[in-house]
């Protein structure tokens, strides 16, 4: 496996295990941690910050695009069971 197929492996798993739905935009005081966190746990895995802004962005750009999406998902699971 190529190492930006294993970065993106790893930031797909990653996002699964750690990103939940929430408010929309919540803000630096939760965008920040968990980018760091990601920076941390890419670290152990011999993944680079260099290596994630290949494949999907920065750390705050994947966790803030992966919490929209969550959120957007659950928005439309939620409607979903209204049909």
């Amino acid at each position: 496996m190529s190492k930006l197929d294993a970065t993106a492996t790893f930031l797909y798993q990653w996002v699964s295990e750690n990103i939940n739905a929430g408010p929309y935009d919540p803000g630096d005081a939760v965008i920040n941690p968990l980018a760091e966190q990601l920076v941390r746990d890419a670290a152990a895995e011999g993944i680079t910050v260099e290596d994630m802004a290949e494949v999907r962005g920065t750390p705050y750009e994947i966790v803030e695009t992966a919490l929209d999406e969550a959120t957007d998902n659950e928005v439309e699971r939620l409607a979903s069971k209204d049909d």
